[in-house]
């Protein structure tokens, strides 16, 4: 249980300095993922470009 617990906070702390490495690379990238995290419409859209892509990616 406890290997769980920290796994989660090293997850989340690690989503935090990617982030914060985002802002001060370029604070619009971070913007963009922020405007793609938030509405379901551009995830659906990034779902179906991801399908269409396949393991180019």
């Amino acid at each position: 249980m406890k290997s769980a617990v920290s796994a989660i906070k090293l997850a989340d702390n690690a989503k935090i300095d990617l982030f914060r490495i985002l802002c001060e690379r370029d604070f619009f990238i971070a913007l963009y993922f922020i405007y793609v995290n938030i509405l379901p419409e551009n995830l659906k859209k990034l779902g179906f470009y991801l399908k269409t892509r396949g393991t180019k990616t």
